[in-house]
């Protein structure tokens, strides 16, 4: 699948009319995967940037890629997350299994 048409669509689906959004791709990079999903994770990233910093300043996106990696970023000029939110004690373990992310047996928090 072609990266810039995933972007495209997913700008032409999120950016509100005064959206300031500008879009740097390096060359012409491509995928393997469903192009729905990224469109969809894709679209997500910048509806959030659109809900919370959309007139605070420009919205980029950016991609680039090496031979088997794609690189995307959407940077704004909003508020961001907070200190609190990686601070010790609100990070929880989880486990990675065939399942997905779980939380350990004995862990006492549901």
């Amino acid at each position: 699948m072609k990266v810039r048409e995933i972007i495209n669509q997913a700008v032409a689906r999120e950016a509100k009319q005064d959206s300031e959004i500008s879009i740097e791709i390096a060359g012409e990079p491509e995928a393997i995967g469903d192009p729905e999903l990224l469109q969809r994770a894709v679209a997500n990233l910048i509806r959030n940037a659109v809900r919370y910093a959309g007139d605070r300043g420009p919205i980029t996106i950016s991609c680039s890629h090496e031979p088997e990696t794609i690189v995307l970023k959407v940077t704004d000029c909003g508020p961001g997350v907070s200190d609190s939110f990686f601070s010790a004690s609100s990070i929880l373990s989880f486990e990675w299994t065939r399942r997905g992310l779980v939380k350990p047996a004995g862990s006492g928090w549901v």
